[in-house]
């Protein structure tokens, strides 16, 4: 394994950068939250938006470092044991990532204001959450990894998904329906069933994702090989 590998630090250097500009934006934009409704709207746009986005463009700064046309013959000359390496790099800086992120979401979630004054936050309403914010991020960063596994570009996957979000957040989560990345946000999908499937599906490609980029590296790899 060549050196550069060895001591990879797992981009934990624009890591911290990202999470830093989360606090200040959530700092604004809390701070200007009037009531209760922009309060619970602000951590909605910063769950399931703000922080999707700018860990999918982490992941992309991350991992674009190999998977570039220039540096392609790296990934073509790995034996097919050490395939893995992306997909483990990918599971820990995820990890990194909610490690920080979780202790805010939680903060944010039990600093919440109440509309009813007897409302206690519980186990329950912090999995809740938790089940609520978690999909948009894992599907932004695996739709990132995936493409940028097929197109062997940065800029592709970036603009997919900042058109993708655009698209949504502008037509109110209405045209998207159960693809929608703002669920959470507008709250426009017509049953808690329609939600629950679209939290599912966004979780599940979460997982899928890393999976069929791996998949994708080992192919290439045996392709080039024969």
């Amino acid at each position: 394994m060549p050196v550069r590998l060895r001591w990879d630090l797992y981009g934990l250097g624009p890591f911290f950068v990202a999470f830093a500009v989360i606090q200040i934006l959530s700092i604004i934009f809390l701070y200007a939250a009037p009531n209760t409704d922009s309060w619970r709207q602000t951590v909605f746009f910063l769950f399931d938006l703000v922080i999707p986005l700018l860990f999918s463009s982490l992941v992309l700064f991350v991992f674009s470092r190999d998977i570039t046309p220039k540096n392609i013959s790296f990934l073509f000359s790995l034996p097919l044991k050490m395939g893995s390496f992306i997909l483990l790099r990918y599971i820990r800086l995820f990890l990194f990532w909610w490690l920080l992120c979780i202790p805010f979401l939680l903060a944010c979630y039990g600093s919440m204001p109440q509309t009813d004054s007897a409302a206690v936050i519980n186990v329950g309403h912090i999995l809740s959450a938790a089940f609520a914010f978690l999909p948009n991020t894992l599907c932004f960063a695996a739709v990132s990894l995936l493409l940028l596994t097929v197109t062997k570009s940065t800029f592709s996957p970036f603009i997919l998904l900042f058109g993708v979000s655009t698209f949504d957040f502008c037509t109110f989560g209405k045209i998207l329906g159960v693809f929608s990345v703002t669920a959470n946000y507008y709250t426009e999908l017509k049953s808690t069933d329609l939600f629950f499937a679209n939290r599912l599906l966004f979780l599940c490609f979460g997982f899928i994702g890393p999976i069929l980029s791996y998949i994708k590296m080992k192919t290439d790899y045996i392709r080039n090989k024969g």
